[in-house]
C-alpha cells in the first residue's frame, strides 16, 4: 500500500502535470505517447491503492439488512448486501460511502485503514405509505411497465433448457419462548423433609428447562439441514435434480434436504406466486392490471458505471380484496429485469409467515437466479404459553449452463434421494457453517439433556415417515398401515395385515400379501403379488398379483401417479352399500416412455360373485350371480406438468399440477359363451387458477361400452348420499348405486372465490365462498333385462347445484393454525327432482385448515 507520505508525493507530482498540459498538447506523437504511458502508469499506481472491504449491515437490533445499498459517494461505484446482509467493495481511504435501506435513515461512513465494517441503520420511522404524494404519472410506473414488457426475456421458464450447481441449507430455530405465567405462590405452609425434597426437584426441573431453553435461543438450532445437488431444466417441462449429498441432523430425516426452490417460484415473473406451504396464489405486481390492484413508490435509484437499479416498494391499494405480496423490486435498466425482489404476505393476520428473497446475476449475457431463500416463519403454543419457529432456507446456484440437457438425461422423477450417512464435505459447501449451526450437529448427540428431546424427534420423524408411505419400515418386511383397519358399509370394521419386502432385501423384486376380515360380512379376504423392476430409468415393471377381495360394481379404475397404499383411498367407500366377491389373476407391464407419459398394458381373468338377488336376462344366459371373464386392456395417463420427488420408499407429487387426462381402453371376454364386449372410459382433471377471481376446478368423465353387460360391469355413477364426508367427483344428492349407464359423461365444476368477499378486522371470522354445478347424462339400452335390483340412468340429464360457505368460524389451534367450520348446501333439481323437496337437499359441514 505505501506510507501516507509516499501517496502526498505521488499526487503532488500527478497535480502538477496538469499545469504543462498546454505543452503536452504542442509535443510530437512519440514524446506524447511516452507521456500517454506513463500518465497510464501513474493511474494504475494511483488505482493499485484501493482496498477491498468487507462489511455487514444490520438494522437496530441486529438483523442483516438485505439488498442495501452501499454507494461510493461522487462516484458510479456501488454494491448491494447479500442476502445475509453481508458486502465487498473496493475503494480508498478517506472515501465516504453512503449506505440506505428502504425505511430507514441513510449513513455517511468515512472509511479508514480498517477493512472489516459493521454498520448498523436506524429506522426511519415513518412508514412510506404515509409520505407518498401521487403525481398524475407516478415516476414508478413507467419503471414497471418496461419490467412487464420483458418479463418474457428474463424468465427462466422461457428457456430452451438449462443446467447448474446449488447447495441447499435449511435452518429451523426457535426464535423466542413465551414462558406460561408464574402462578402466584401459595401461603407458606409448613416445612417438611418431603416438601424439601419437592421443592428440590421442581427447582431441578426448572433449571434443566431454563438450560434447554437457553441452548436452543442462543446456542444451537433445532434442525440443521444441507444438500449439494445438480440441477437441470428442458423444455416444456421436463425437470431432475441429482442429490451429490445431504446431511441433516435430526435423527429419521428422510426429506433428503428441503430447498427454497420448492417453496416458491424460480424467478420472479409468473403472474400467480404460488407457495405451497400456504396453499395461496398471490398475484405478483409484476403482472398485467397491477396499477388497479397495486400502488408503487420509487424509493431509490442507485447508479452504477454501467446501468442502473431502480428500488421500487409495492403494497395492495387500500379496499381491494385479493391475495397480495408487499415488499421491494430491484429493477436494473439493463433490460429491466428483475435484480433483485424482497416479498412477503400483504395479510399480517396470515399465522404462517414468510419472506421470499431472490437475487439474480448475469449469466451467459442473460440474467438467472443466483441464490434464492425463503423464511417461514410460525408460533405455537397456548394459554399465554408459545414458541415462535423460524424456517430458513438458503440455495446459492453456482455453474450455471443455458445449453438444454440432452432429453436422454431425464426421467419421471424430478428428485431421487436415498438414505446416505456421513457429513457432507466441505468442499461441496458455499454457505460457510457458523458456530451455532456446527453446534446443533454436536450436541444432539452429545448433550445428554438433550436425549429425552432426541429419543421424540425419533420417534414423531418415524411417524412422519410412516404416515406419508404407508409403510411401518422393518429390517426386511415392511408393515402395510392401510391394511390395518378399514370402514365400510358391507364388512363394517375391516381388520387385516399386510407385509411387503423392503429394498433391502432387492432392490429390483419386490413381494407383497394381505389377510382380512370384515366383522359385518364376516368373510375372509386375502392377496398377493410379485413386482420386479426391468429398466429402472423409464420405471419398466412387470406385476403379477391374485385376489380374493370385494369390489365395486361399475367401478373405474385409473393409473396412479404415485406408488403408495393411501393412493386408491376415498371417502366415498364410507356409504357403498353394495359389493362384489371377485377372484382374479392378473399380469400387467407398466412403464413411462416419457415423464408426461405412463401405460399400463393389462390381462387377467376374473371370477365375480354378487352378494345380493339379481339376474340378468338378455342371450342364453341363466346364471344369476356368477360371472366369469378374461379382461385384456391399456391404461394411459398424461400429466405434462407433474413432478414426482421419491424419497427412500415415499413417492409424492411436489405440489398438484393441472392439467391430467386419464384413459382406459378395455376388452371383456366372458365365458362360456365367449361374447365380446369393449369397454372405454376417460376422465380429464383441471385447475384454473385465476388472479383476482379465485380457483376454478373441472372434471370432465365419461364412457362408452359396445354392448349391454351385465350390471356389475356397467358404468355406475358416483353417487355419496348418506355421507357426512364430502367426497371429490361425487353427486352428493345422488344413492351410492341409484344410476347405471352403458354410456355416460359427467361434469364437475367448481369455482373458489377466495378472499373476494373481503377480509374483516376480526381473524376468527374470513368467509370464502365457493360454487359448485354438476351435471350427469347417460343411458342405459336394456332396462328390462336387468331383473332383482332397480336401475335407473340418466338420459333426462341429472342435475345437482352446490354453494359452500367456508371459515365462518375460524379456531386457533396452537396459534400455529386455523380449524375453519363451513358448511355446503346442494339441491338436486331437474328431471330427477324427488316428489318430496326436502329430499332433494343436501347440507354438509366443512372443516379446513386455514393460516
Amino acid at each position: 500500500m505505501g506510507s501516507p507520505s509516499i501517496r502526498l508525493k505521488i499526487w503532488h507530482h500527478f497535480s502538477r502535470s496538469f499545469v504543462l498540459w498546454p505543452q503536452f498538447l504542442k509535443m510530437s506523437g512519440h514524446k506524447t505517447s511516452i507521456l500517454l504511458f506513463g500518465l497510464l502508469f501513474l493511474g494504475n499506481i494511483l488505482h493499485s491503492q484501493s482496498i477491498t472491504y468487507q462489511g455487514f449491515i444490520s438494522d437496530e437490533n441486529g438483523h442483516p439488512l438485505v439488498f442495501a445499498s452501499v454507494q461510493v459517494q461522487s462516484s458510479t461505484r456501488g454494491v448491494f448486501s447479500d442476502l445475509d446482509g453481508n458486502f465487498s467493495l473496493s475503494a480508498n481511504p478517506n472515501d465516504t460511502l453512503l449506505i440506505s435501506y428502504v425505511g430507514y435513515e441513510t449513513k455517511a461512513l468515512v472509511l479508514g485503514t480498517n477493512q472489516q465494517l459493521s454498520v448498523q441503520l436506524q429506522s426511519a420511522g415513518l412508514l412510506l405509505e404515509e409520505v407518498i404524494v401521487r403525481p398524475e404519472e407516478n415516476p414508478a410506473w413507467r419503471i414497471i411497465r418496461a419490467a412487464i414488457a420483458r418479463k418474457d426475456q428474463h424468465d427462466p421458464r422461457q428457456l430452451e433448457g438449462y443446467s447448474y450447481e446449488a447447495f441447499h441449507k435449511t435452518v429451523l430455530s426457535v426464535d423466542s419462548i413465551q414462558n406460561p405465567p408464574r402462578r402466584q405462590a401459595k401461603k407458606a405452609k409448613e416445612v417438611t423433609p418431603r416438601s424439601l425434597r419437592r421443592d428440590s426437584l421442581r427447582r431441578l426441573a426448572q433449571d434443566k428447562l431454563e438450560y434447554r431453553q437457553d441452548l436452543f435461543l442462543n446456542k444451537m438450532h433445532v434442525w440443521v439441514t444441507e444438500t449439494r445437488s445438480q440441477h437441470a431444466f428442458r423444455a416444456p417441462n421436463q425437470h431432475q435434480e441429482n442429490v451429490i449429498a445431504t446431511q441433516s441432523s435430526m435423527p429419521n430425516d428422510f426429506t433428503g434436504g428441503i430447498n427454497p426452490i420448492d417453496f416458491q417460484p424460480f424467478g420472479f415473473y409468473q403472474d400467480l406466486i404460488r407457495m405451497e406451504v400456504t396453499d395461496q396464489n398471490y398475484v405478483n405486481p409484476l403482472s398485467k392490471g397491477t396499477f388497479r390492484h397495486y400502488e408503487f413508490f420509487l424509493a431509490d435509484t442507485i447508479v452504477h458505471a454501467h446501468d442502473t437499479t431502480y428500488i421500487i416498494q409495492f403494497w395492495p391499494q387500500p379496499k381491494k380484496s385479493f391475495v397480495a405480496l408487499k415488499g421491494l423490486l430491484f429493477i436494473n435498466t439493463d433490460g429491466f429485469a428483475v435484480e433483485n425482489v424482497i416479498a412477503e404476505p400483504a395479510d399480517s393476520t396470515q399465522t404462517l409467515q414468510f419472506v421470499l428473497q431472490q437475487q439474480s446475476k448475469r449469466v451467459q449475457g442473460r440474467w438467472f437466479p443466483h441464490q434464492l431463500n425463503a423464511d417461514i416463519f410460525l408460533e405455537m403454543g397456548a394459554a399465554g404459553a408459545y414458541l415462535a419457529y423460524g424456517f430458513r432456507n438458503r440455495s446459492v446456484l453456482q455453474n450455471v449452463d443455458l445449453e438444454p440437457p440432452p432429453a436422454s438425461q431425464f426421467n419421471h422423477y424430478r428428485k431421487v434421494v436415498e438414505t446416505r450417512e456421513g457429513a457432507i464435505a466441505d468442499s461441496l459447501r458455499l454457505l460457510p457453517l457458523n458456530p451455532r449451526e456446527v453446534n446443533t450437529y454436536a450436541y444432539w448427540d452429545s448433550l445428554p439433556e438433550l436425549r429425552p428431546a432426541y429419543r421424540m424427534l425419533k420417534s414423531y420423524n418415524g411417524l412422519i415417515r410412516v404416515v406419508s408411505s404407508g409403510l411401518w419400515s422393518g429390517k426386511t418386511l415392511d408393515l402395510v398401515v392401510p391394511d390395518l383397519w378399514r370402514v365400510n358399509a358391507v364388512e363394517g370394521n375391516r381388520f387385516g395385515l399386510g407385509l411387503k419386502t423392503n429394498p433391502r432385501v432387492s432392490d429390483y423384486l419386490s413381494l407383497y400379501g394381505y389377510v382380512a376380515y370384515g366383522t359385518r360380512d364376516r368373510r375372509w379376504k386375502y392377496g398377493m403379488a410379485a413386482e420386479s423392476i426391468l429398466y429402472r430409468h423409464r420405471d419398466l415393471r412387470l406385476r403379477f398379483s391374485y385376489g380374493n377381495d370385494l369390489v365395486e360394481p361399475g367401478g373405474v379404475d385409473y393409473l396412479t401417479a404415485v406408488n403408495n397404499p393411501w393412493a386408491n383411498w376415498s371417502a366415498r367407500s364410507l356409504v357403498l352399500n353394495r359389493l362384489d366377491q371377485q377372484e382374479f389373476w392378473r399380469a400387467e407391464i407398466i412403464m413411462r416412455p416419457k415423464s408426461s407419459w405412463q401405460l399400463n398394458a393389462y390381462g387377467s381373468y376374473n371370477r365375480r360373485l354378487l352378494n345380493y338377488s339379481y339376474r340378468y336376462n338378455e342371450g342364453s344366459r341363466q346364471d344369476d350371480r356368477a360371472y366369469e371373464l378374461f379382461r385384456t386392456g391399456l391404461g394411459v395417463r398424461w400429466s405434462p406438468k407433474e413432478q414426482l420427488v421419491k424419497m427412500d420408499q415415499l413417492e409424492a407429487i411436489l405440489y398438484p399440477t393441472f392439467p391430467i387426462v386419464d384413459l382406459n381402453v378395455e376388452q371383456l371376454i366372458f365365458t362360456p359363451d365367449n361374447s365380446l364386449a369393449h369397454r372405454i372410459s376417460a376422465r380429464l382433471n383441471h385447475e384454473q387458477r385465476w388472479k383476482y377471481l379465485g380457483v376454478s376446478e373441472l372434471v370432465l368423465h365419461g364412457g362408452w361400452l359396445s354392448k349391454s353387460v351385465p350390471y356389475p360391469f356397467l358404468f355406475q355413477a358416483p353417487g355419496n348420499n348418506g355421507n357426512s364426508i364430502t367426497g371429490n367427483d361425487v353427486f352428493n344428492t345422488a344413492g351410492p348405486t341409484e344410476f347405471a349407464n352403458d354410456y355416460f359423461a359427467h361434469l364437475f365444476l367448481t369455482h373458489r372465490f377466495g378472499p373476494l368477499l373481503g377480509r374483516p378486522k376480526t381473524v376468527y371470522f374470513r368467509p370464502e365462498l365457493r360454487l359448485i354445478q354438476q351435471l350427469g347424462w347417460g343411458s342405459l339400452r336394456q332396462v328390462q333385462a336387468h331383473e332383482g335390483i332397480e336401475l335407473n340412468d340418466m338420459r333426462h340429464l341429472f342435475i345437482e347445484s352446490g354453494i359452500g360457505l367456508d371459515n365462518i368460524v375460524r379456531i386457533p389451534y396452537f396459534k400455529a393454525l386455523y380449524l375453519g367450520l363451513g358448511g355446503s348446501l346442494w339441491y338436486r333439481w331437474g328431471a330427477y327432482h324427488l316428489p318430496n323437496t326436502r329430499d332433494n337437499f343436501r347440507f354438509q359441514i366443512t372443516l379446513n385448515l386455514s393460516i
